[in-house]
């Protein structure tokens, strides 16, 4: 998410944000790249994960060029770390003493990124080569590994995968979720990276591209796109536009180089729009900011949450905390997903509140067992909750990341048909009429899985 976010920050250019505010938060993404670095060198998906991700660290690694060649300090002294260990830790793959096992997505990608930072692996190019030309779909690591080719000059190589592109396949089904992203990801991918590489004018990838481009454009219109999705775009989105572009757009706006227009909330009334009147594509990005103008309503798609809220000495519930009273929060809820998936859940904080511990307080009882499945004996009163002798006791789903911030909680964790439930402890510091909005839950890669339990108000 870092790494996407930085990406938007560093080719939005349409942002209405200024160059300060933008140079800090990119510098604050370069450090925070840095600091996730495990003891293996690549980074990890959450803070102070230990083992590190290829993908990942390629795509963190691949951020850091982009910055490097706009002239960003911070972003080229990192790099030459990056590069450093993405290049050890690929020749680690094809040593048996380490056992690593990554796909040839994140195998070709790392070697595209090493390529272009001038640390080709012309040998395990050539072996990556063999393989991916027997493999049907595999369009992201193609595309990566053409890039690569052209990186050290090898026409012949990627003149053969470009060519591949084009062949039927079946095997990239659109739901199969693989290094953090699906088939739309690795379509986005592929073609900004070929273009990137300066191959869009290579008869193989014209070819592509026109049967491809209308495809991806039109699963752009989806309301839930990933972070990582809108970057591979708007990436792409640097490469297309070049030629015969003209547009009108809402109010007779017409021209044919960037603009940007104020909207108001009229104009959304489906009677506007933006038409194309040139021969190639044009990217219509929509930024929109606020807060909601009533209470947010309660959804679940995929998963559900509910949160729940016991005064912390009589564990008695809770709807209105006095000033100076500590609660325990309790997020429970259901994954009905068959597929394990990363989940990121976060609980905003209404005014007047701080957080004290993000786990069960020691002062509760722990029930053991999976949650939702309280032993025998035990009655349960919810998911995570349950009733021993006239007791309470909480079950706790295991948790990736915890964190406090200023402003609310945030746990990551790993779900899969089945039942969660994660706590936290708060106290009220003030008392006022302020509003809790409803906590959240979304599946990280696949985020139309999301749920959003009630919002309320404190008094």
């Amino acid at each position: 998410q870092t790494t996407s976010r930085a990406t938007g920050l560093l080719l939005g250019q349409s942002i209405k944000m200024s160059d300060e505010r933008r140079n800090r938060e990119l510098n604050d993404a370069f450090v925070t790249l840095q600091n996730r670095q495990g003891y293996s060198g690549l980074i990890s998906l959450w803070p102070n994960g230990s083992s590190g991700d290829m993908f990942l660290h390629a795509y963190a690694s691949d951020l850091l060029g982009l910055a490097a060649d706009r002239g960003y300090e911070a972003a080229a002294t990192v790099r030459g770390t990056f590069i450093q260990n993405l290049k050890r830790n690929l020749a680690r793959v094809a040593d048996p003493y380490y056992a690593i096992s990554i796909t040839p997505r994140a195998e070709a990608y790392s070697l595209a990124v090493l390529a272009r930072a001038g640390e080709a692996n012309i040998a395990a190019q050539r072996l990556l080569f063999d393989q991916l030309l027997e493999l049907e779909g595999h369009v992201m690591a193609k595309a990566a590994l053409a890039v690569a080719a052209e990186a050290v000059g090898d026409k012949s190589d990627r003149d053969a995968l470009l060519d591949a592109l084009n062949a039927p396949a079946m095997s990239d089904a659109p739901n199969v979720l693989e290094d953090y992203g699906t088939s739309l990801r690795d379509q986005l991918a592929a073609l900004a990276l070929l273009a990137e590489g300066g191959l869009l004018d290579h008869p193989a990838v014209e070819t592509y591209l026109t049967v491809h481009l209308p495809l991806v454009a039109l699963a752009l219109q989806d309301n839930w796109l990933t972070t990582q999705e809108e970057a591979w775009a708007l990436r792409l989105a640097q490469h297309l536009g070049q030629g015969d572009v003209a547009f009108a757009g809402l109010g007779g706006l017409e021209g044919t180089v960037t603009a940007q227009q104020s909207l108001e909330p009229a104009d959304f009334d489906g009677a506007k729009g933006v038409l194309n009147t040139g021969s190639s594509p044009v990217l219509v990005s929509l930024w929109q900011a606020g807060t909601p103008s009533g209470p947010t309503s309660v959804t679940s798609k995929g998963v559900t949450l509910q949160r729940l809220m016991h005064d912390l000495d009589t564990l008695q519930p809770v709807e209105n905390p006095a000033p100076g009273q500590r609660v325990l929060v309790s997020l429970v809820g259901t994954v009905f997903e068959d597929t394990m998936l990363d989940y990121v859940l976060a609980d905003l904080l209404p005014a007047g509140f701080e957080v004290e511990q993000t786990s069960l307080p020691a002062t509760v009882l722990i029930a053991g067992g999976s949650v939702g499945n309280c032993q025998t004996g035990e009655q349960t009163l919810v998911a995570g909750i349950c009733l021993l002798d006239g007791q309470k006791a909480f079950q706790q789903t295991g948790t990736e990341y915890a964190e406090a911030r200023a402003d609310r909680v945030i746990f990551g964790f790993e779900g899969q048909k089945e039942h969660f439930a994660l706590h936290y402890v708060m106290r009220r510091t003030q008392a006022g009429h302020v509003s809790q909005p409803g906590a959240y839950v979304e599946a990280m890669y696949v985020p139309e899985t999301r749920a959003r339990s009630a919002s309320t108000q404190l008094r």
